[in-house]
């Protein structure tokens, strides 16, 4: 088997887009009422078909009006970060390095829309706007990262991961790593706290060296 083989089944999707889609809907499905909304025009189905299909490809742009407010779904991503228990999306997220990473995008503006308390994480970072969604999964992913690397998710959550959705995305696949390194602190109040939970992916050192 040669090297680019290799590489290519292990970033082989281990599941389709459909099936993540269906993982995350489980887990958010605390958040949604008993006819499964999270708002009054927003559904679990809608964010499941968004995340498995990209459509509707309006989606994103109305989502933040939506779900700005949701407080049930805020509360359910941000106990999910690294640093809070319990975290009932580690089922969905011990296979996101493998799912298509244009999926892991749609994910991200879902997520990106849905926190409240946007100044924590969008343009802590000097990152293009187009990639708020990677700033936003890195901070409800790591959380600040205090507790990240005793977590099994350590060494499924990486920098590979977020370069391949940022290829997908028309982005630089550096973008964030860059972008931890390179930002002054003086640049934003919470620079620093975003660049160190770039920095905590477990593959930081090789994604430095490419």
């Amino acid at each position: 088997m040669t090297t680019a083989t290799a590489e290519q089944r292990a970033i082989a999707p281990a599941m389709t887009s459909a099936e993540w889609a269906a993982k995350l809907i489980e887990a958010l499905a605390p958040a949604a009422d008993a006819d499964g909304r999270l708002a009054e025009t927003v559904s679990l189905a809608d964010i499941a078909r968004y995340v498995a299909d990209g459509e509707p490809a309006g989606l994103p742009a109305a989502l933040p009006a939506r779900l700005g407010k949701q407080t049930k779904l805020f509360d359910l991503l941000i106990c999910n970060s690294a640093n809070h228990y319990p975290r009932t999306l580690d089922a969905a997220y011990a296979e996101v390095g493998t799912v298509d990473p244009a999926a892991l995008v749609r994910w991200g503006e879902v997520v990106a829309a849905a926190l409240e308390n946007a100044y924590l994480w969008k343009g802590a970072l000097q990152v293009p706007a187009r990639a708020n969604w990677a700033s936003a999964l890195i901070h409800q992913m790591l959380g600040w990262s205090r507790l990240w690397p005793e977590r099994p998710l350590f060494r499924k959550i990486t920098s590979a991961m977020f370069e391949r959705a940022l290829v997908a995305d028309g982005l630089d696949p550096s973008t964030l790593v860059v972008a931890a390194v390179a930002t002054p602190l003086e640049h934003h109040k919470h620079a620093e706290s975003c660049a160190r939970s770039v920095g905590a992916l477990c593959d930081f050192g090789e994604a430095l060296l490419r």
